[in-house]
């Protein structure tokens, strides 16, 4: 009777080793999975970003781009004004001997001298 009492009390020893080893070895599981699941999302994440940073950059260089057309754009502009205001002649104007043209600054209309 006393070798049954104490292989129960070894049996419920070693139930609950068992059990604390297997409840060990399933958080181990868990944690490795987590942490691949956490490397995938960070190379997923990390595409991401590479991909907004690819947009904001194009996105910047198209707008300096558009800055730096509108710029050329109104110096051609001013300069064509400065260039009517002076008395100068406008393409495609006549320009033989006997007819000088030029184009007024308030109509822009070609006016015999």
């Amino acid at each position: 009777m006393d070798c049954d009492a104490s292989h129960g009390v070894q049996a419920s020893k070693v139930a609950l080793g068992d059990s604390i080893r297997s409840s060990v070895a399933s958080f181990l599981s868990y944690l490795e999975l987590r942490l691949k699941l956490l490397g995938l999302e960070t190379r997923e994440t990390g595409l991401h970003l590479l991909v907004l940073a690819l947009l904001l950059v194009s996105t910047i260089t198209f707008l300096a781009g558009f800055i730096a057309m509108l710029t050329v754009f109104l110096l051609y502009l001013m300069n064509a004004d400065l260039a009517l205001g002076m008395g100068l002649e406008c393409p495609g104007s006549c320009c033989s001997a006997s007819c000088y043209q030029y184009c007024s600054r308030t109509d822009f209309q070609v006016q015999d001298r």
